[in-house]
This record gives structure tokens, sequence and C-alpha cells, in this order.
């Protein structure tokens, strides 16, 4: 039975797989360790922008593009976790390996 708890005003479910739930900040994803150094190996988006249609993303990519410290691939969407979720985790990090040392690469 999950439990109800007041973390900084906010509240919080405690069940099966979501105690770690952070209110404060975003919750941040680390590959199981049976994957081992290819998986470190990948160069996958530090950082995904989600929208809905007509909501600016192309006006935010357009944006992030113009920053020299944000490597964006060239098509706008990927959509790897929608359409190409069937191709392996390789092919989704193909997409990002020419973004220099350092770049943030993002997924809008």
């Amino acid at each position: 039975m999950p439990t109800t708890k007041s973390r900084g005003g906010l509240d919080t479910t405690s069940a099966a797989g979501w105690d770690d739930a952070n209110p404060h900040g975003p919750v941040a994803l680390h590959p199981p360790k049976k994957l081992g150094w290819p998986w470190k190996r990948l160069r996958l988006p530090h950082f995904l922008g989600l929208g809905t249609q007509k909501g600016g993303t192309t006006s935010l990519q357009k944006l992030l593009e113009q920053h020299p410290g944000v490597y964006l691939p060239p098509c706008k969407e990927v959509q790897y976790f929608s359409q190409h979720s069937e191709e392996p985790l390789r092919w989704y990090a193909e997409h990002y390996r020419d973004a220099w040392r350092g770049q943030r690469r993002g997924d809008i």
C-alpha cells in the first residue's frame, strides 16, 4: 500500500520503485551496471526538450542551435522513443557523434 510523505510542501507517494523520487529537482537516470563500458562510451543527449505541437519547440531549437555550447542533431526530431524505439541505442547515439567535447547534447 503506498504511503504519502510531505517533503518541502510537496506530497510524494512512496510505492514500489518510487521511493527515490526527488520533488526538489530532476531525477538523474543511471544505466544499470550490467551494461558495462559500452554504455558509457555512447554519446547520448544530456537533455530532452519535450513539447506539444505549436508549443514553441521550433523556436527553442533555433535558439539553442545558435549557442556554441549546445549540440543538436541536424534533424529536429529524432523521435527515438516514439517512432524508432525498435532501433538499438547505438543508432540513437549516432545522431550525436559530431558533437564537440564539452558541448551539451540535446534532443528537441
